[in-house]
């Protein structure tokens, strides 16, 4: 009787051990961003925002990108074009925000919340816009673009 008397102590022991760590588990903080609400993003500067209107997009940019904005554009109808005739689908015009870094990508207060350094882009489906940052690799560039209008082409099919 000696025995059942301990393995049944020994499972009420491995029970409330697992009951205990369950709680800890369950009362750990959980991940730094569910804690930004009532934070403001800095931002260390004023932009000078243009915008160039293309045919299906209005790019959205400040003077340090000016040279780059014409070729975005380029690049962007090319997409577009390429892309309407897979998709069979066309949409209305897009407004594209363009940062001339990452630095300042990560400043905008046109995306709610931190961004990260891994963020390429984002493509935003209830505001139908996209916005990147200019990263200087031109072929990096090109295949961010092409996915954001992929994503955008998706969103309306």
């Amino acid at each position: 009787m000696g025995t059942i008397r301990d393995s049944s102590r020994s499972r009420r022991r491995a029970s409330a051990l697992l009951l205990l760590q369950l709680a800890l588990l369950l009362s750990y903080p959980g991940a730094a961003g569910a804690q930004y609400f009532g934070r403001n993003k800095v931002q260390y500067q004023d932009f000078d925002w243009r915008v160039l209107h293309a045919d299906h997009f209005d790019i959205h940019f400040y003077p340090e990108e000016a040279t780059a904005v014409g070729d975005a554009a380029r690049m962007a109808e090319r997409w577009y074009d390429r892309l309407s005739r897979v998709f069979q689908h066309e949409f209305r015009r897009k407004p594209v925000i363009l940062y001339a870094d990452h630095a300042d990508f990560q400043q905008t207060n046109v995306i709610p919340g931190l961004i990260g350094e891994a963020t390429g882009g984002v493509t935003e489906a209830l505001k139908n816009r996209v916005v990147l940052p200019f990263t200087g690799a031109q072929c990096r560039q090109r295949g961010l673009r092409s996915l954001a209008i992929v994503n955008s082409q998706q969103e309306k099919v």
